[in-house]
């Protein structure tokens, strides 16, 4: 009787702690051993996966643009550019827990919605290619529309054509996320100025169909074993990573050659969450 209701009490809040439950349910043994318990039955103490909430449209957005792009050959893949903006923070390093079963870890209750609330440490935009990555640029406080539209100018377009130099027309596409700044009108008017580029027409709330969603998890992953915290430290160490970047160009053929199973992923979870 007590091990069922260890577990019921657990499934019905699986981010507590051994010792919550013990205190909860007024058990005379250890916590060690309702993990013991736990582990027995199937249930794992795992880091929380952090995903954006999906609401209205977003699944359908999601199923709609991979059915567009799913079958197309990796040499559609090989000329997409994906960029983005990385805010890093020095709060919540301490990353939380979940009870579950194993391969259960993007299930709807096994995750945690992802946020932007903590203190800002420093912020981050950059893209990558198959052919190469970009320039990394430094955002203090947030992105407006007029800076972002002097990044394109000035940062974005040249370090594009440094990377594709040695073709004669130039022509590439741009995978950007749906933030109101990318939205706005002087940053259409830009990318209609630029034909050579072509935006994707990505849907809300899709980090996983990004790769660059993995260099960002690296870095920050590696950024909270440094003892550096101040905004200086933070973009001299990303700076540091990110010009390692070209020197793999094998691990950002990996990337974008797991776009068709990025797409599948999606389709699989009938537009829900994926493992990337």
């Amino acid at each position: 009787m007590q091990d069922h209701e260890i577990i019921k009490t657990i499934e019905a809040q699986p981010t507590q702690s051994a010792l919550a439950v013990s205190d909860h349910l007024q058990l005379e043994c250890s916590s060690r051993t309702i993990v013991r318990r736990l582990r027995e039955s199937g249930l794992f103490a795992r880091i929380i996966a952090t995903k954006p909430v999906l609401a209205g449209r977003n699944n359908e957005d999601r199923i709609a643009f991979t059915r567009q792009y799913i079958d197309l050959p990796i040499e559609f893949w090989q000329r997409v550019i994906f960029c983005d903006e990385k805010v890093f923070s020095s709060e919540g390093l301490r990353p939380q827990s979940v009870w579950r079963r194993i391969n259960t870890r993007y299930k709807e209750e096994n995750i945690v919605p992802s946020s932007r609330s903590d203190r800002i440490t420093g912020g981050v935009w950059g893209w990558i290619a198959w052919s190469g990555v970009g320039e990394i640029v430094e955002i203090n406080g947030c992105l407006t529309s007029a800076e972002y539209v002097n990044i394109l100018e000035d940062v974005f377009l040249p370090s594009v054509r440094a990377v594709f130099a040695e073709e004669e027309a130039l022509h590439v596409y741009l995978a950007q996320d749906n933030s109101p700044i990318h939205r706005c009108r002087v940053v259409s008017d830009w990318f209609a100025s630029h034909p050579e580029v072509t935006l994707l027409d990505w849907p809300s709330r899709s980090p996983d169909l990004n790769p660059i969603e993995y260099v960002w998890a690296q870095m920050s992953k590696d950024w909270l074993g440094c003892n550096g915290r101040n905004r200086k430290e933070l973009f001299d160490y990303v700076r540091e990573l990110w010009e390692k970047l070209r020197l793999q160009p094998n691990l950002l053929q990996n990337l974008v050659q797991l776009m068709p199973h990025r797409l599948r992923d999606v389709i699989l979870a009938d537009g829900g969450y994926t493992k990337y």
